[in-house]
């Protein structure tokens, strides 16, 4: 269904624009300092990854291989299952490098409809 689809890009496009305003003005340093960011950031992007599985589980994801689907679902397991373990390096870099480019494909996928 096309309005559920909708619901799940927004909710990333939501959380990838929470994670910005989260991260905005802050450096690496204040990141890995700031537990409250930390856990807003991560918080966030458990969000992402639980609207990804459902994209996958209804289908919606497989005509977009493009997207790092598997990944970003992945990802929302790691810190849901090994909190423990979750590596703030890997999360920097996602917030700066990785997020901004999936912000332009998930907007994409609006245009194509």
């Amino acid at each position: 269904m096309i309005r559920d689809r909708h619901v799940h890009l927004q909710d990333i496009l939501d959380s990838i624009d929470a994670i910005a305003d989260y991260t905005n003005g802050i450096s690496h340093a204040d990141f890995l300092a700031d537990a409250k960011t930390q856990d807003a950031v991560l918080r966030r992007i458990e969000i992402i990854g639980e609207a990804t599985g459902r994209l996958m589980h209804d289908g919606h994801a497989e005509s977009h291989p493009e997207i790092p689907w598997a990944r970003m679902k992945a990802m929302r397991n790691l810190i849901i299952h090994d909190y423990d373990s979750v590596d703030l390096e890997l999360v920097w870099n996602l917030v700066e490098k990785r997020l901004p480019e999936l912000r332009a494909q998930i907007v994409s996928l609006f245009e194509d409809d």
